[in-house]
C-alpha cells in the first residue's frame, strides 16, 4: 500500500509529490511506518490550517457526519473523503479522512521502463490525461538538460490548450447538471465532443494519450491535422459564446450561482486551491506565465481573474479562460515553425 501526498503553495512557489510506502498488516515494519504516517499528517496540519486530518474513519461518521462528500477516484488522484460540519447554510469546518488515501498501488512504477511509465500515468488525471504525460517529461528533460525543439513546444502548447478546452467544458456540464440546466448541459457536451474528436485525430486517443515523449512527441503534425484544428477552433468558438450567453444571460441560472460557495483569496492560498478556482478569488498565478511553462511566453493571452470567488466567478473564469486557449492555439497552428524533428533519446535504455 502506497500513501500518495500531492503538497502545493501558491504563495510560497512550490509544489512536490510526496509517496510513503504502507506496509501489509502484519509486517514487522508496521509500526515505524505508522509513525511516519502521522508524522507526515502532523506537517500537513501545519501547512493547511483551514482543514482537520482524521485516520480514524468511525470517529468521523460519529462527529461530522452534517455532509458526506466521497472521493472520485475516477477523476485522478483526489482520494480523500470529506466530512463537513455546518451550521444552518454555513460550513463551519472541514474533515479530511486520510484513511482512503492509502492506494493500493505498490508495483505501478516500481521497477519498471519509463515507456510503461508514460503509457499509464495519464490515469492520474481523468478529464485532462495529457498534463501528467507533460510533468513527468519536463521533469525529466529538466534533470538531463535537453534541449527540446521548438515545434515540439508548440504541439504540446496545442493539445495543452485543447484538453484544457475539453477539462474546463466538462467542468460546466457537471455544473449545468446540478443546477438543471439540461439544455446547456446537452449543448455542452456536444461541444466537448468536437474538442475530444480533434485530440483524437491527432493523438490517436481520447482519455489516455500516451502522446508526449521526453525531448519530444510521438508523432508530428501534417497538413490535414493542422487544417483540421483551424477549423475546430473556429467553430469551438462561436458555439462556446452561444453556450455562455444561454448560460449566464439567464437571471434566475446567475441567481443561483452567484454567492454560492464564496471563498476569498487569502483562504484559498492557505487551503492550497490552485488553477481557475484560486484565479476565480482574485490571484493572479498562472503556471504558464508565473513559471515560464514551455514557450508560453511567444503566447499573447491573458490571465482570467474573478472577484468573489463564488460560483459564478468559478464559471465565468473557466468560460475566459477556454476563449484564452483557442487564441493560443491559433497562434500555435498559424505560427508553428518549420522544423525537423529528431529522436534525441532511446526510452529503452531509461528504467526508474
Amino acid at each position: 500500500h502506497c500513501l500518495l501526498i500531492d503538497l502545493s503553495s501558491v504563495s510560497n512557489n512550490f509544489s512536490m509529490l510526496l509517496k510513503v510506502v504502507m506496509p501489509l498488516p502484519g509486517d514487522a515494519e508496521t509500526c515505524q511506518i505508522m509513525q511516519l504516517f502521522e508524522s507526515s499528517i502532523s506537517v500537513l496540519k501545519k501547512t493547511f490550517e483551514a482543514a482537520e486530518f482524521f485516520s480514524e474513519r468511525k470517529t468521523l461518521q460519529e462527529d461530522s457526519s452534517d455532509i458526506i462528500i466521497q472521493a472520485q477516484q475516477i477523476d485522478g488522484l483526489d482520494c480523500f473523503d470529506l466530512y463537513l460540519s455546518t451550521e444552518e447554510d454555513m460550513i463551519k469546518k472541514a474533515f479530511i479522512d486520510t484513511g482512503i488515501a492509502r492506494v493500493s498501488s505498490k508495483e505501478l512504477h516500481k521497477n519498471t521502463v519509463l515507456p510503461d511509465v508514460l503509457s499509464c500515468i495519464s490515469r492520474y488525471d481523468h478529464s485532462a490525461g495529457l498534463f501528467p504525460e507533460l510533468c513527468i517529461c519536463l521533469s525529466f528533460e529538466e534533470l538531463m538538460q535537453l534541449k527540446v525543439p521548438r515545434r515540439v513546444q508548440y504541439i504540446r502548447m496545442l493539445l495543452s490548450e485543447l484538453y484544457r478546452v475539453s477539462s474546463h467544458l466538462y467542468f460546466v456540464s457537471r455544473i449545468a447538471k446540478i443546477i438543471g440546466a439540461e439544455l446547456v448541459y446537452n449543448l455542452v457536451l456536444l461541444e466537448r465532443e468536437r474538442a475530444l474528436r480533434l485530440i483524437e485525430l491527432i493523438t490517436g486517443s481520447r482519455i489516455s494519450p500516451n502522446f508526449i515523449r521526453i525531448g519530444g512527441v510521438k508523432n508530428d503534425l501534417n497538413a490535414d491535422k493542422i487544417k483540421a484544428a483551424r477549423e475546430t477552433i473556429e467553430i469551438l468558438y462561436r458555439k462556446v459564446r452561444n453556450i455562455e450567453a444561454l448560460l449566464l444571460d439567464n437571471s434566475v441560472i446567475s441567481a443561483k450561482l452567484k454567492n454560492r460557495g464564496s471563498v476569498d483569496r487569502e483562504t484559498a492560498l492557505l487551503c492550497g486551491v490552485t488553477g481557475p478556482n484560486l484565479r476565480a478569488c482574485g490571484a493572479r498565478y498562472d503556471i504558464r506565465k508565473n513559471r515560464n511553462l514551455l514557450l508560453y511566453k511567444d503566447m499573447s493571452f491573458i490571465i482570467a481573474l474573478g472577484k468573489y470567488g463564488d460560483c459564478l466567478d468559478r464559471v465565468l473564469v473557466r468560460f475566459r479562460e477556454i476563449y484564452q486557449s483557442i487564441k493560443i492555439i491559433d497562434q500555435a497552428v498559424n505560427d508553428l515553425p518549420e522544423e525537423h524533428i529528431k529522436k534525441l533519446i532511446n526510452l529503452s535504455d531509461l528504467a526508474i
